[in-house]
This record gives C-alpha cells, structure tokens and sequence, in this order.
C-alpha cells in the first residue's frame, strides 16, 4: 500500500539525518587529515598577515583558513585591508564593519589597519597603481615583521580587478623581500566554485589526492557548515540576497586551498599542475 504523508515525512527525516550524521564525520576527518598536514607550515611562530582589497573580503573567501590558525597565536595574526569599500558610499559602515568582524575572528585590534587612500578606491574599474600598492603592503610587512603573507591569485576568485592588483603587486612585494613566505587563495572554475560541499568533500580531496603537492599545498575546511554565514553577519551591510546564495553555494564557504606564492606568473596565466586553476574562464 502506499505511505501516509506523516510516515513518508518520518522515514525521510530519517534518512536525512543520518545523511548529516555522515556528513559531519566526513568533515571531521576532512579536518584532520588536511588542516594537520597543512599545520606545520603554518607555524605558531610565523607572523601571519592577510591582504584583502575590502572589508567582507575575510568574511566571503577566507575562513576557513582563518577559522584554522586564528585558534592560536592570536598576537601573530595581521591582516591590511587594501580600501575602505567605499564604492556605493558606505566606507566609514563598513570600515566598523571590518573592525567587528575581525574582532569575532580573534585579531588585536592594533593588527588590523585599513587603507583609505584616494589613489586606492574600492571598484571594479578602478586601476590600483601596482607600485604604490607593493610600497603599501612592504611597509606594512617590514612594520610588523611579517613571515608569512595570504592573498588573492591571480584570478582573485571572482575576477574582480581590486583583487587581482594585489595579486600583481605582490609580485614586487615579494622581489624585495625574498625571504617572505607567501600563500596565494587558488581560483577554481565557476563550476567548481559553485559545487557548494560537493566541491569541498569530493572533488578538492580527489584533485589533491591525485594531482596536487600535499607537502607544499594547503587545505584548510570551515570548523562548520555556518561559519562563514555567522562571518558575513559582520557586514550586514553587504549581506544582501545574491551574498546569501553566493555564501550557501560557494565552495570557499567551506574549503580553502592555498598554494605557494608564485612569483613569476602572470596574471591570467594558470598553473597546469593543479586542477584548482582556472580553465577558459
């Protein structure tokens, strides 16, 4: 005979919730496995610093990374936020914002600083002087001894040119100061970018297995499926509709993949070895 609706309601709640039983243990040893390899390269010792273009930059990309090494060594965590997001006239917002948000994270307050400067405005359209940028950030580095630095690659994940002109800047940033150690957040395609927790728990640990360099590459997973959700609640100002579904079907919400600073790569250049490059986008 057919199910009552009540039964059929029981007997997908129950297969729903053992779905999400299994789920969690497979980020559990996603975790584990990834996050303590990637570990060691990231040292409590190392003076970490994170150049993003706007403030929610944090919120929308990194935090998974961030979620991993902000539980210790809170002191040695930086981050220099490239421009106030001024763009729509909401600068002096969303500068508190960052302030909220990186304070939720863990960050001293003296280890946040926000460049607002008329020659570096938030936009899409606006050309950031990669000179001036690379001095920016230099200063920033050698004013807070710097070991390690995470950015954008070269596609920025979105495409957005703020994000790629750090990218490029950092390519000078990193020819004076050679001893820098330097992590780049790699693009995927959009196909990848939107698989939501398919990307996260099938496809990165598959490409990584097979094609990447765990000993060189890092991989660091969001403590929960939330957390960047709770993130973004940090900067209600931009938390609008299309940044709620970019939050629940992006794969930097759950996974980050972090590879070594390449220097001489250009911008729209990708790196074959790694699947995570862009292809024809």
């Amino acid at each position: 005979g057919t199910m009552s609706p009540n039964a059929l309601l029981a007997e997908v709640f129950f297969y729903f919730k053992w779905l999400a039983v299994l789920a969690n243990v497979f980020l559990g040893l996603c975790i584990v496995f990834y996050t303590k390899r990637g570990g060691r390269y990231l040292l409590e010792k190392e003076k970490v610093a994170f150049f993003i273009a706007h403030p929610d930059d944090e919120a929308l990309f990194f935090v998974p990374t961030l979620s991993t090494i902000m539980q210790r060594s809170k002191e040695n965590r930086f981050l220099l936020c490239i421009s106030s997001g001024d763009y729509e006239g909401l600068g002096e917002k969303r500068k508190s914002e960052l302030q909220n948000s990186t304070k939720a994270f863990g960050f001293r307050p003296n280890n946040v600083e926000i460049i607002d400067r008329s020659e570096l405005k938030d936009g899409p359209t606006n050309a950031w002087d990669p000179s001036l940028l690379s001095s920016v950030m230099t200063e920033f580095i050698d004013r807070h001894k710097i070991t390690l630095a995470i950015t954008f690659d070269n596609h920025g994940v979105s495409g957005h040119n703020n994000h790629k002109a750090i990218r490029e800047a950092f390519t000078k940033v990193l020819s004076d100061r050679p001893d820098l150690k330097a992590y780049e957040l790699v693009s995927t395609n959009i196909i990848r970018k939107y698989l939501s927790v398919f990307d996260a728990f099938l496809f990165t640990p598959i490409a990584y297995v097979l094609f990447g360099d765990l000993e060189k590459d890092l991989i660091y997973y969001a403590p929960s499926f939330t957390a960047t959700f709770t993130a973004m609640l940090s900067h209600p100002s931009q938390f609008v509709w299309y940044r709620i579904l970019f939050v629940f079907f992006s794969r930097y919400a759950y996974v980050n993949t972090l590879q070594k600073f390449h220097a001489t790569r250009s911008i729209g250049e990708s790196d074959p070895k790694h699947l995570e490059k862009m292809k024809g986008e």
